[in-house]
């Protein structure tokens, strides 16, 4: 989990990088709603931060092409001490 493929980041630069960007992103905009659109990668490591679960759970989220995944969050304290919540994940329904 710590490996880092050339030019790329490790899982928890994953993590640490997507927590910013959502905290960063909803202290921006307070009392909006968002859409971030993204690959597997992000959306997994989001659930993982939020559930505090540890890197090798990572991968035991399924991510299908096209999901939708919902989470409540306000961006005023980090992503895994917050009050966020996962609203829906991996939503097909519109398939």
């Amino acid at each position: 989990y710590n490996k880092k493929p050339p030019e790329g980041e490790t899982l928890s630069e994953l993590c640490e990088r997507v927590s910013k960007f959502l905290m960063e992103t909803a202290k921006k905009h307070p009392d909006s709603r968002i859409l971030v659109v993204s690959h597997a990668g992000p959306i997994r490591a989001i659930l993982s931060v939020l559930l505090n679960l540890r890197q090798d759970f990572f991968w035991k989220f399924k991510i299908s092409n096209t999901s939708i995944t919902i989470i409540e969050y306000d961006g005023q304290k980090e992503l895994a001490e917050s009050d966020a919540f996962i609203v829906t994940a991996n939503n097909t329904y519109h398939l």
